[in-house]
C-alpha cells in the first residue's frame, strides 16, 4: 500500500494517512499517557513533613543572642510531649555544643493538629563567630498513645518505646 509518493497525487484523505490517525491515538493513550499522568503525579506531590522546624536566630541589645525554635503540627493528633536538642555547630559541620530544649511539657496543653509551638534559648554572642544552629526532635509522645517517638525529617516518626 502506498500512501504517498509523487506518482500518487491524490488528497490527503484518500491518501491512506486518515486511517493511521485512530492507531496514532490508541498508541498514545496506551503508551504516553499513562507515563505522563505518573510523571505528573510524582513531580507535582510535595512532600509531607509531619512537622515543620523552624530555627532563627536573633540578635539583641548587641551582646545577647536568641535562638528562637518553631514547630508547627501537621499531623492529625494531637502532640503532649515534644523534646529536642538545639545543636550548635560550626559552618563546616562541627558541632559545638548540644542543648537540651523542651518545646512542650506533658503538663501544659496538647499540641493540635495545625497549630504551633515555639521556645527560645539565649546565649552570648560574639561578633565574627560563625555558627548555625539546628533543631533535632528526640522525644514525642501523642495524646492516648503510651508509646514514645522520636522524628527525623527524612524518615518521619520511628517508636523508641
Amino acid at each position: 500500500r502506498v500512501y504517498f509518493s509523487r506518482e500518487n497525487k491524490s488528497s490527503f484523505l484518500s491518501s491512506g494517512y486518515a486511517f493511521h490517525f485512530p492507531r496514532l491515538v490508541r498508541t498514545f493513550t496506551m503508551w504516553f499517557a499513562p507515563l505522563i499522568l505518573l510523571l505528573s503525579f510524582t513531580l507535582g506531590q510535595e512532600s509531607f513533613r509531619p512537622l515543620e522546624i523552624d530555627v532563627r536566630p536573633r540578635i539583641f541589645q548587641d551582646s545577647l543572642l536568641q535562638v528562637v525554635v518553631q514547630v508547627d503540627n501537621h499531623t492529625q493528633r494531637n502532640i503532649t510531649t515534644l523534646e529536642g536538642f538545639l545543636i550548635i555547630a560550626e559552618p563546616d559541620g562541627k558541632i559545638l555544643k548540644e542543648v537540651r530544649l523542651t518545646l512542650l511539657h506533658s503538663y501544659e496543653p496538647a499540641l493540635l493538629p495545625g497549630m504551633t509551638v515555639s521556645r527560645s534559648k539565649q546565649f552570648s554572642y560574639r561578633p565574627g563567630v560563625k555558627q548555625a544552629y539546628s533543631f533535632q526532635v528526640s522525644r514525642v509522645t501523642f495524646a492516648n498513645d503510651y508509646r514514645v517517638y522520636t522524628y527525623h525529617p527524612a524518615v518521619g516518626f520511628f517508636r523508641i518505646d
